[in-house]
């Protein structure tokens, strides 16, 4: 069955977007299309590809989300055993601002968000093709799917970490945590210890709120975007009546 399926979509003219420039480069096809004069009406896409456009959305958000967390919390976490208390003990002038821990710690936090930032930038771009009927569905189908689920990952994401920080990473509950490995080794239990104290229960708080504040961040230029694309567009097909005038 997945041969078959395999087999329709390659003999597609355009066939249903598995990725982020995949599903650019149909819209560019269809933008060419309506740029030699051919008129696509809102019909041209059928379902299986609308849907394919959404889950291209979908997954970009699911992605960029796991990604990010996991180098947020996971690599912070290694950098903080390779500087064990001097990633807690720095501050790292930046600009006016004085932040807590060291450059190398917030290198890695910065770059956790890569992900997150190509994608945006990727659906930046494919603003830019928001002319025409099949296009705009496309393109639609693409960042509104991946708006809506870049928020309610965020509220997730927020909610769960919120809740292992209030119920899970409590100070009696570190104790008890640390004490079971003293058994094993007294100075791995100490480090343990503040490790779940000074970095864990920091960066899951951190995580919970920045979370929110990049995806909504990313919605909110993908929205700007097609906002100004609109505009431009519109500018240019006025200027180009009045020049014809």
């Amino acid at each position: 069955m997945d041969e078959n399926l395999h087999k329709d979509n390659k003999e597609r003219k355009y066939p249903i977007p598995q990725t982020l420039t995949n599903a650019i480069s149909i819209i560019q096809s269809f933008k060419l299309m309506e740029k030699k004069g051919r008129a696509l009406d809102e019909d041209y896409l059928k379902l299986d590809q609308v849907v394919g456009f959404s889950t291209v959305g979908m997954r970009s958000a699911w992605h960029d989300s796991l990604i990010w967390i996991t180098g947020y919390v996971i690599v912070g976490a290694i950098v903080y055993f390779v500087q064990d208390t001097y990633l807690t003990e720095t501050r790292t002038q930046f600009l006016i601002w004085q932040l807590d821990g060291s450059p190398l710690y917030w290198t890695s936090k910065t770059a956790s968000f890569s992900g997150l930032v190509f994608s945006t930038g990727m659906c930046i771009y494919m603003a830019s093709f928001y002319t025409g009927v099949a296009c705009k569905k496309a393109v639609n189908s693409v960042i509104m799917t991946r708006a809506l689920f870049l928020i309610s990952l965020s509220l997730f994401i927020f909610v769960v970490l919120n809740g292992v920080n209030r119920f899970a990473l409590t100070d009696a509950g570190i104790e008890e945590t640390a004490y079971f490995f003293q058994f094993f080794s007294r100075d791995f239990s100490r480090r343990f210890f503040y490790f779940l104290h000074n970095y864990l229960k920091r960066a899951l708080y951190e995580a919970s709120i920045v979370t929110l504040i990049a995806n909504i961040a990313s919605v909110i230029v993908m929205f700007l975007s097609i906002l100004v694309f609109r505009v431009a567009k519109r500018k240019e097909k006025v200027l180009g009546l009045e020049r014809k005038a």
